[in-house]
Formats: structure tokens, C-alpha cells, sequence
């Protein structure tokens, strides 16, 4: 992050993600306010993911498609940032970080550019010094609990294969799963598997195997499921079912990063982020309505719609320390 005594103009944030690439750049006004001047998307950040090299040649597309529309969009093809700052998925890691820190800063937008948890710039959306709660619900998940010392706790978030518990991958795969296992003892589609099928384009639940492996990418074929289920939530109460068990799974994580952060008696500020999350109401219902009756006293929530806007404000930040 920026010195508190170098002046920003131009700012660069860039949220990265299992699924993709956001950057926007824009002008900081004196009120603090932002203007985007130019926005760049590109395919996924995460390097836990799809390695570092490939995570960091995402993020620098994303950066220079930005930087180009706002060259554009004032007539100046000069124009750098003065302040960079990328949120990455998987870079809580100290290791990785710093690798991909250093394929980041080979870019030549990106020579100075801070690397950060993708969870940090979400705390921006809570008041600072108190206690908070970030919960990231997309392909994957994660729980991140803050202290009033700032301090921040994590819990769950193993990744797809030991435990992504609450995401869109998890709930995905539980639908197919619980559909596979219906034909199978000859019980008749629900709504749900019928509309699973309809979105896939497949007649018979059968299908949805050979669908799935057939995907180039499975986890993120099975994640993208996870809006049929909710909307199914509505009416149908196998579909109910399932969203009731990965919002208390994902719960169970935010309760024990609490626990962990000694805030679970603190009325906390939570954060929502995440397409999971963000994008279906019934899933932010489950979930909060299973952290009260863990016990966790909550105040204000928030929705991270675009995280990458956050970035920006986490740029201009001082520097700790």
C-alpha cells in the first residue's frame, strides 16, 4: 500500500479470483472518491489454482486492458499508476505471495504493486477497530474472522479436494450427487434434479456424470450449478435442504474463526463476497440465520458486490507499520 505522504492520483486495484481476473484503474478525487477510469478482465488469479505463472499472466492482462481504456479515456497514454494493490485468492500463504509477487512486479504496470489476501480489502466495508466477520462463498469458500486489534483469524477454505465447505462447488456436487443417488433407488426426479438436467441439457440425471466429467473444468461446472439450486430453494425442499447444509457449514467456520478471534459475544460487522453469496438471497439468509443461532452476535452486514472497487480503497491506505 501507499505511503500516507506520497500523493495518488492514478490507482490500480485488481481482485483475483478461482474463477477470474477484475482490474480497474482510477482517479482519486479529493474527497476521497473514485472515478474509474478503466476496467480489464481476464481468466483466473488464484495461484494455489492454476499455478503462479499462469495466475500472474491473468492478473497482467487484467492490468493492462485497465490501464489501456483509462489511456483512453483521458487522452493521455502516459498515464501510470501511482499506487497498485492486487487481492489475490491463495495468497494468504506467505510462500506464495512472495512468488507471485515477484512474477507480478516483472510486469510493467505492476513493478510496485502491493500483493494481498483477496479477504483484506472486504474488512474496508467494516468500521475500523471493531470486531468482523468476512464470509467468501464462491467456487470455493472461506470464513475470516477480525479482532478490534485487526488482527484476523481464518477457518475453512482447504480447497476443493480436503473441504470447501458452504461454496458453490460444495452445493453443486451435493445436487448431483443427491440427484445420481435418487435414480438410483429408483425414486422419482424432484424438482430440483429435473431442473439440474434442464441446465445442463441432458434428459436423463444419468447424464449428468458423463456431463460433468466431460467439463474441461469440473469444479467449476459443478459451482456454476449452485444458482440452480438456490433458485430452486424457493419452492422445492430437497433443494432447501441442501442450501440449509452448506450455509451451516459454512457458519460452523465463521463461528470458530470468532472463536479463535475471542469476538463470538462482540456484535460484529458481517461481510458477504463471493457469486454464491452475493447473488442469492436465500443462501445469506441460511447463513446468518445459522451464525445467530451459533451464537454469534452480529451488527451491521454488508455485500461485497465488487470487490475490486474495495481494492482501490485498500491502496490508498497507509502502510502498516
Amino acid at each position: 500500500m501507499a505511503s500516507p505522504t506520497e500523493p495518488l492520483t492514478i490507482v490500480l486495484g485488481i481482485d483475483a479470483g478461482g474463477t477470474k481476473s477484475r482490474a480497474l484503474v482510477a482517479q482519486r478525487g479529493l474527497d476521497g472518491r473514485f472515478c474509474v477510469l478503466g476496467s480489464g478482465l481476464a481468466g483466473p488469479g488464484n495461484p494455489l489454482g492454476c499455478g503462479v505463472q499462469q495466475a500472474a499472466e491473468a492478473i497482467g492482462q487484467a492490468a493492462s486492458q485497465a490501464i489501456e481504456q483509462a489511456r483512453h479515456a483521458v487522452g493521455d497514454p502516459r498515464i501510470e499508476p501511482n499506487a497498485a494493490l492486487v487481492a489475490v485468492a491463495g495468497a494468504a500463504d506467505p510462500v506464495t505471495r512472495q512468488r507471485l509477487t515477484e512474477a507480478l512486479q516483472r510486469h510493467p504496470a505492476l513493478g510496485r504493486c502491493t500483493v494481498t489476501p483477496d479477504y483484506a480489502p472486504l474488512f474496508c466495508l467494516a468500521p475500523d477497530g471493531e470486531p468482523a466477520i468476512a464470509l467468501i462463498a464462491g467456487t470455493g469458500a472461506t470464513a475470516l474472522a477480525r479482532d478490534s486489534d485487526g488482527q484476523v483469524w481464518r477457518a475453512g477454505g482447504w480447497g476443493y479436494l480436503l473441504g470447501d465447505d458452504g461454496s458453490g462447488f460444495a452445493l453443486g456436487r451435493a445436487a448431483v450427487r443427491q440427484a445420481l443417488a435418487d435414480r438410483d433407488s429408483g425414486v422419482e426426479a424432484s424438482p430440483l434434479t429435473r431442473a439440474l438436467c434442464e441446465g445442463l441439457g441432458v434428459d436423463d440425471p444419468a447424464d449428468l456424470t458423463a456431463t460433468v466429467y466431460r467439463s474441461s473444468d469440473s469444479r467449476h461446472a459443478l459451482a456454476a450449478l449452485a444458482r440452480i439450486v438456490c433458485e430452486a430453494a424457493e419452492t422445492d425442499t430437497a433443494a432447501q435442504s441442501l442450501v440449509q447444509s452448506e450455509a451451516k457449514a459454512l457458519a460452523g467456520h465463521a463461528a470458530g474463526a470468532c472463536r479463535a478471534a475471542g469476538i463470538e459475544r462482540s456484535p460484529a460487522s458481517l461481510v458477504f463476497a463471493g457469486t454464491l453469496a452475493i447473488a442469492n438471497r436465500v443462501f445469506r439468509e441460511a447463513v446468518t440465520q445459522s451464525l445467530v443461532a451459533s451464537g454469534t452476535s452480529l451488527a451491521a452486514c454488508h455485500l461485497a458486490h465488487d470487490p475490486a472497487e474495495l481494492t482501490l480503497q485498500l491502496a490508498c491506505r497507509p502502510s502498516d507499520g
